[in-house]
Parts: C-alpha cells; structure tokens; sequence
C-alpha cells in the first residue's frame, strides 16, 4: 500500500497499465493533495468514496483512462473543485 506523506501535494502516476482499480485507501493521509494525475491508467470504475477525504483537491487529470462513466457522489466531499 502506498503510504502518503503528509506534506505531499501532487500525487502522480502515468501510464501504468497494470493498474486497473484504486481504493480509497490510497490517499489515507493525504489532507494536502491538491493535485491527482493519473493519464492512461486502464481504470474502468472509481469508487464514489475515492477522493472523500482530500478537502484541498483541485485538479484531477485522468485523460486515456478507460473509464466508462464517473460515479454520480465522486467529487461530494471535495468543496474547492
């Protein structure tokens, strides 16, 4: 699992084919991140809980990805998007 630093603000992975699911579990202490970029990744899902508890996002990139649709409740919890 990946462990989040605390002052961590972008968080990026590019062309990773091999990842095709993300749990929210990932950004477990990553109050911070600001910034997600996650191009061409074969994601077909997001849980809709995914990005609930990073209150500083802005931007997500999440260009050739595979997804089919977003999760009506993704971005719920993120107020400065």
């Amino acid at each position: 699992m990946f462990i989040c630093s605390i002052n961590l603000e972008i968080f990026n992975i590019r062309w990773a084919s091999s990842i095709v699911e993300l749990k929210k579990e990932i950004f477990e202490g990553c109050e911070k991140l600001s910034t997600i970029e996650m191009t061409g990744l074969k994601l077909k899902t997001l849980d809709e809980d995914l990005f609930s508890e990073l209150p500083q996002l802005r931007k997500i990139y999440l260009d050739y990805s595979d997804l089919e649709a977003l999760p009506e409740k993704l971005f719920e919890h993120n107020k400065v998007l």
